[in-house]
């Protein structure tokens, strides 16, 4: 099946702050006395303050998520899934994941009939009443990875620790999981679908850049897609990103152990979000997905992203063959990152969120890029060592 064309109509959900009043008191019987919209890329996201005293299990602050039409009827047994997962890690309070509010009715999502605008790439937009997916999520405290940008390297490594163990545990998931196994086929973001972005290349007008992108999807032609078919499946994230886990800072006095002695300060992690990419697919996925977004927080690019894979490793580590693929999967994630911002920034010029990869990402891609397989395995392992 192909995957959707990322260039064509994209719908964003229209939803103004009376009508995100009236959800909330329908769906969840709450008064909101602040609302304020997030970032997104293509849904909206929206951090609710309701009347003091008059929350949820002690909690007045929530996180409203709309999403846009064309994902709630592509698969919306997907949708269903990932709420259930989440519901089902609130099982596990040290991964600190997003904990799912259900409804006055007990569901863990509504379906609701609201305006989505579909905006073409020559910008004209259609407006139609569409199903929508809502959903509402505890608050979880702390800054974005990307907001306390730049990082020490070495916190990258409990931030690695931190992703294996999810991995971990996303994998005894009672439930059904085929839904997310359909998800991958059909996701423009996929590394299944990657070589579909071959298509929108002409959007980089550097022909430099361009020949960079075009031998990164080379060497993933040759050296993965064979071989898509045998890596070990499972339930991944799919983007535990520098916006999707959150971090708090601890101030003087906090205890800390003797590794971290060296650093300024002192980082916690505080929260992972957004599931909404959650899918069935090659576990090394995570791992090189994670890699590429952190590789934006750190001075030394490389130096936290080998941080990042020996934390991980401490708790799920990978086969030779799958830390092989390391390189070109994290380029590829590039690939994708650094092409589709731009289109999507061409449909929502006024949403800064969509370049955000743009500046860094480029000097990342080349400097990762210009590295050996065996050389950059190497340094892995140098750095794996430092860990013990």
């Amino acid at each position: 099946m192909d995957a959707p064309c990322i260039s064509g109509t994209v719908p964003k959900p229209y939803v103004t702050e009376k009508e995100v009043e009236q959800l909330l008191a329908r769906l969840y019987s709450l008064q909101a006395i602040q609302i304020k919209e997030l970032p997104s890329y293509e849904d909206r996201t929206f951090f609710l303050r309701t009347v003091p005293d008059k929350g949820l299990n002690g909690q007045t602050q929530f996180i409203l998520k709309v999403l846009n039409a064309e994902i709630t009827s592509q698969l919306p047994s997907a949708v269903a899934v990932q709420m259930e997962i989440l519901d089902y890690l609130k099982g596990f309070p040290q991964l600190k994941c997003q904990v799912p509010v259900t409804t006055m009715e007990g569901k863990l999502l509504s379906y609701e009939m609201l305006r989505n605008d579909w905006k073409n790439g020559d910008g004209v937009v259609r407006h139609q009443d569409a199903l929508s997916a809502v959903r509402m999520f505890y608050y979880l405290p702390g800054q974005s990875l990307d907001n306390l940008a730049p990082l020490p390297p070495p916190f990258l490594y409990k931030v690695g620790q931190h992703i294996g163990h999810l991995q971990q545990v996303l994998q005894t998931f009672p439930g059904d999981i085929e839904p997310l196994k359909q998800k991958e086929k059909v996701f423009s973001w996929s590394y299944r679908n990657l070589l579909h972005v071959k298509q929108h290349l002409g959007v980089v007008e550097d022909p430099r850049q361009r020949a960079l992108l075009e031998d990164v999807l080379e060497v993933f032609r040759k050296n993965v897609v064979p071989i898509l078919g045998e890596l070990r499946k499972g339930i991944v994230v799919h983007d535990c990103n520098n916006f999707n886990i959150l971090t708090t800072v601890c101030e003087a006095g906090c205890n800390t152990d003797q590794a971290e002695e060296r650093m300024t300060r002192d980082f916690q992690i505080s929260g992972v979000i957004d599931f909404d990419e959650t899918m069935h697919a090659a576990l090394v996925n995570e791992i090189a997905i994670s890699m590429m977004y952190l590789m934006l927080c750190c001075d030394e690019p490389l130096e936290g992203a080998a941080h990042l894979l020996a934390g991980f490793e401490s708790r799920s580590p990978l086969p030779q063959r799958e830390r092989g693929l390391l390189r070109v999967l994290i380029a590829g994630r590039f690939v994708l990152s650094l092409v589709y911002s731009v289109l999507l920034a061409k449909l929502h010029p006024e949403n800064d969120y969509l370049t955000n990869t743009q500046g860094k990402g480029w000097k990342c891609l080349e400097l990762l890029w210009k590295q050996g397989e065996e050389d950059l395995m190497n340094y892995w392992d140098q750095i794996r060592q430092l860990h013990g």
